[in-house]
């Protein structure tokens, strides 16, 4: 890394005697090196897309997070995201999901004020949407001074 590169350490690990430490360019949003996008039945019928990354939601910058879903067809009802996003302050936070066609689904629009975290499951209806493609989700910081991580995301389809 060029040594005007402004970086610092966000998160250190202990693992046995080796000591990880993620670096992040200041206001990039980065992806630790924790595995990709993985599927996983959960109940009978239906199917789940996962992306374990963790993503810096500086201020006032927006984060992408992509699932590819191997899925064909279209969704016949409803799908379900699950979002864990560690955060100081979930007001400042507007948090979409993104379908594979551009269509825009949002889910949590700056409520919540100086609550921690946004660890929850939206219903969403996106009967017709592709189920198959990249799905997003879109994660805007919109107030200076409070930042967080989105520690990881899902997306189910019946």
């Amino acid at each position: 890394m060029p040594a005007s590169t402004p970086s610092r350490p966000i998160r250190r690990r202990s693992v046995g005697r080796v000591l990880l430490v993620v670096l992040v360019v200041a206001l990039g949003a980065v992806a630790a090196p924790s595995g990709a996008a993985v599927a996983a039945p959960t109940a009978p019928g239906s199917q789940t897309f996962r992306n374990p990354n963790t993503y810096l939601i500086p201020d006032l910058v927006t984060v992408s997070s992509p699932i590819t879903s191997t899925l064909t067809g279209t969704v016949p009802s409803v799908v379900r995201a699950a979002v864990n996003i560690q955060h100081t302050y979930i007001g400042d936070l507007r948090v979409q999901l993104v379908a594979p066609d551009g269509v825009v689904f949002t889910l949590h629009n700056r409520t919540g004020g100086a609550a921690n975290d946004l660890i929850a499951t939206y219903t969403v209806n996106a009967s017709g949407r592709p189920a198959g493609g990249t799905w997003i989700l879109r994660i805007r910081d919109m107030a200076p001074l409070d930042v967080g991580y989105l520690r990881a995301w899902s997306i189910t389809f019946p």
